[in-house]
């Protein structure tokens, strides 16, 4: 399992539908479809149940859903601060004086 099969799952779980997810991922229902299933068979149990609509999360995938969406804002949270903090060494600051310092002041 990488990011890519969770960022998957959530865009299936997120539109209700393979077709509309595989259009939001830019790739084949076909393919899309083909990965959920694989997906499904490496955890062992369905995430979602196919119906004429769509699709709707298991109990089971309702709950890897959720930590899916953790798993994947945090990686987006960790990238973010790491970048962050690249950013900082190549800075400057500059500070700029608002007025007399407390230390010289004339009474």
């Amino acid at each position: 399992m990488d990011l890519k099969e969770l960022d998957y799952i959530v865009t299936v779980a997120n539109e209700g539908s393979i077709s509309r997810a595989a259009e939001k991922l830019f790739m084949a229902q076909s393919s899309l479809s083909q990965a959920v299933r694989l997906f499904e068979q490496d955890l062992g149990t369905p995430i979602f149940v196919r119906t004429a609509r769509g699709v709707r999360p298991t109990s089971a995938g309702e709950a890897f859903i959720f930590h899916a969406r953790q798993i994947l804002q945090q990686y987006q949270e960790a990238r973010s601060e790491a970048s962050d903090i690249e950013n900082l060494k190549g800075g400057t600051v500059i500070f700029v004086p608002t007025g007399e310092p407390t230390c010289c002041r004339r009474s």
